[in-house]
Parts: C-alpha cells; structure tokens; sequence
C-alpha cells in the first residue's frame, strides 16, 4: 500500500504532521524514522509531538545534495583489468 501526502494550497506555517506523516513524507520506516527524528539538526516537534511543515521544508532545504562523481581522465584510466591469458584446457 502506498501513502501519498499532498499537501498543496495549505499554509505551511499553519500545517502540523504526526510522526507518521513525517515517516510517510521521507519514505522512512518506523524504526528509521524514528531514528531520523532523534538526530541532531532534524526540527523538534511542538503542539503536542506535531512537526510544523515549515521546519520540515527548511531542514530540506539545508540538507546537503549528493555530489556527482568527478569526471574521469582517459590519459589516466587504465580501464578494467586486463584478462588472464587463457591456458591450456584439460584433455
């Protein structure tokens, strides 16, 4: 079963979600989540243990973005490793 939040048209300073609805948000399972709601950085829960939606939009937009691999050298590659040379088969 698949949970989707939409959350469109509502004011996020005015927008409160549940543990599970942040679990729900990020894709996380309950004891991950969990985890992830006990880190430092993640955003305290107020009114009753809800998470504003606002925080929860700032905290994504501070977290940090996969960096791409850099780029590869071909004068510097020396490509897979080269195979072993075959032998003799058994008779």
């Amino acid at each position: 079963m698949t949970t989707t939040m939409t959350l469109e048209g509502l004011d996020p300073r005015h927008t409160f979600l549940s543990a599970r609805d942040v679990f729900a948000r990020y894709g996380w399972g309950k004891t991950q989540g969990y985890v992830h709601l006990k880190t430092p950085g993640f955003p305290r829960p107020v009114l009753g243990g809800k998470y504003r939606l606002d925080t929860l939009l700032a905290w994504e937009d501070g977290q940090v973005q996969p960096v791409p691999d850099p780029p590869v050298d071909p004068s510097t590659d020396s490509g897979p490793p080269a195979k072993r040379a075959p032998g003799r088969k058994a008779a």
